[in-house]
């Protein structure tokens, strides 16, 4: 397995850190505590290409569409199939960033900071 690399020494080699990630691929790098992962999109693509989501489509009454994303409790209803679509796509972007913002707070409730003398609180 590849070593993680530590930010200061990715820092002076920024411009050879950024060659490697794109032909050589992923590269991880310790930050204080924090790790990251650095890829290119294409990486990116081929870890995400075998999930999938599963839209619903529906045909209301007075003839608009309404688009279910299974799994979630997401719905959306637009004039049209795309708009219904495009609203659908705004809300689980905005699921995905309430998410990650939930998670942060979680992380920063269960995860002091190592300087102060409290306990986790649960």
């Amino acid at each position: 397995m590849q070593k993680t690399l530590d930010a200061a020494d990715v820092r002076k080699k920024w411009s050879s850190f950024n060659d490697d990630v794109i032909h050589s691929g992923p590269r991880f790098v310790k930050w204080n505590r924090d790790e990251r992962a650095a890829l290119n999109t294409d990486h990116l693509e081929s870890i995400l290409e075998s999930f999938s989501l599963e839209v619903d489509l529906y045909t209301e009454d007075d003839g608009s569409k309404t688009a279910s994303l299974s799994g979630f409790d997401l719905v959306e209803n637009g004039e049209t199939e795309s708009e219904a679509l495009d609203l659908l796509t705004e809300e689980l972007i905005g699921y995905a960033e309430e998410y990650q913002d939930n998670r942060i707070i979680l992380i920063c409730i269960l995860i002091p900071p190592t300087d102060s003398p409290t306990s986790p609180i649960f």
